[in-house]
């Protein structure tokens, strides 16, 4: 196989190929998703603008280290832009011409992954590449002992503790983004109202799944908790819901059964040790299981609604002094992005706990304010510890966390 030194030409033909077929992959992707039809648009939009930005790894690219081929899962969460934003573009500038590409659709994608396949049959470089529907777990077991295959991109998967021992033994690099247990920091001030309408736009954007979303938040123990607790219930009262993907709404906490049965089992155990829950609600009409807005009100550090992602419309909120909180946010090992709330410079202060742990800290605003993409973005992009991470042979087979940039995982030699 021959290895090019540029493939932009490829990122480009495959922007103006997405492009053209935009609103057709919209509509399939809220059809298998069942997420609004504005988020699926905005999710694809911001892959489109993310492939703008590939130009700025050229430089990666004459470090980079041949593939013998690349297999990418793609996500049931956020399939556009997983795939285009990320995978499939940093696969094109890794190895070259694309007919050693393989993406795996969860069966559930299967309309999406055949309007993809169908679009890329119609250019002579993206025809090749191998499209399969089906079980994660078989396709990555498959991925892992064929020898065309040297990296693996997952996303989220089940059983990654298997793959990462099967990749080890097998010497199959392993590129693994998870979940993000992100928090977002409430402190004192005049503008309480207008900084918790920006951290519950994040907390349920996507229906909370998606790795930028806040899972948890931390209140300055100085705000009246009445106060925050009645506010709160408003709020979310106001949270647009629907059972209509295709309806133009911000916020449509649409789940699937295998989500809120976790979520449940999760909320469960927080109520049965004195945690409340405001606005919890199950639709399950029309055949879809349809999870409100909530928030769970005093949780502790130990509890599985604390400590672990739920990938649904599900806020923990823990009151603290301002001394403990950066302490409290920087307790998980699924870090993405967080935010702090309040006057400027308290803000910015209580963020110097923050910085050397999370790759994006932000001052009132979320990420939702960074999109659509501009400057800066990809050399932002990554997780911390374990949630977003580089192994191979060179690695010891442990994460590799010191990497900003996806892309980066691609195509340079790590073993140096």
């Amino acid at each position: 196989m021959e290895y090019y030194a540029n493939n932009m030409h490829l990122i480009e033909d495959l922007r103006k190929t997405l492009c053209e077929y935009r609103d057709d992959i919209v509509k399939a992707n809220t059809t298998d998703t069942m997420i609004a039809c504005s988020a699926n648009a905005d999710e694809l939009d911001r892959a489109l603008s993310n492939l703008k930005q590939y130009s700025a790894m050229l430089p990666y690219l004459e470090n980079r280290k041949p593939r013998r081929g690349v297999a990418i899962t793609v996500p049931y969460n956020a399939p556009s832009y997983a795939l285009f934003g990320m995978s499939l573009p940093a696969a094109l500038l890794s190895i070259g011409e694309c007919k050693d590409i393989s993406l795996h659709f969860p069966a559930i994608l299967k309309q999406y992954g055949t309007l993809i396949k169908r679009i890329f049959s119609k250019h002579q470089a993206f025809k090749n590449i191998e499209i399969s529907f089906g079980s994660e777990h078989d396709f990555m077991t498959t991925c892992i002992n064929r020898d065309d295959i040297d990296i693996i991109t997952v996303y989220g998967g089940l059983w990654i503790n298997k793959y990462i021992d099967a990749a080890a033994e097998s010497s199959t690099a392993l590129m693994y983004e998870g979940s993000g247990n992100n928090a977002a920091l409430l402190l004192n001030s005049k503008n309480i109202s207008a900084n918790l309408d920006s951290i519950l736009q994040m907390s349920y954007y996507l229906s909370g799944q998606a790795a930028v979303c806040f899972n948890r938040l931390i209140v300055d123990s100085d705000i009246d908790r009445s106060l925050f607790i009645n506010m709160v219930t408003e709020k979310l009262k106001r949270f647009p819901v629907s059972n209509n993907p295709f309806e133009e709404t911000i916020v449509t906490p649409i789940c699937n059964r295998k989500i809120i049965s976790g979520v449940q089992n999760r909320l469960s155990e927080a109520i049965s040790r004195g945690a409340s829950v405001i606005n919890y609600k199950i639709d399950e009409s029309n055949g879809h299981a349809l999870l409100h807005p909530a928030v769970i009100i005093d949780v502790t550090t130990d509890m599985k609604v604390w400590q672990e992602d739920n990938f649904a419309p599900v806020l923990s909120v823990m009151f603290a002094n301002k001394e403990d909180m950066a302490t409290l946010c920087n307790q998980t090992n699924f870090r993405v992005t967080t935010s702090v709330y309040g006057n400027k410079d308290e803000a910015e202060s209580v963020a110097t706990g923050l910085k050397d742990k999370w790759p994006k800290v932000l001052i009132n605003s979320n990420f939702i304010d960074m999109i659509p993409v501009d400057k800066g973005y990809l050399g932002e992009w990554g997780g911390y510890g374990d949630s977003f991470f580089f192994m191979d042979k060179s690695t010891g087979w442990k994460p590799k966390d010191d990497l900003r940039v996806m892309v980066k995982y691609y195509t340079t030699d790590c073993s140096n």
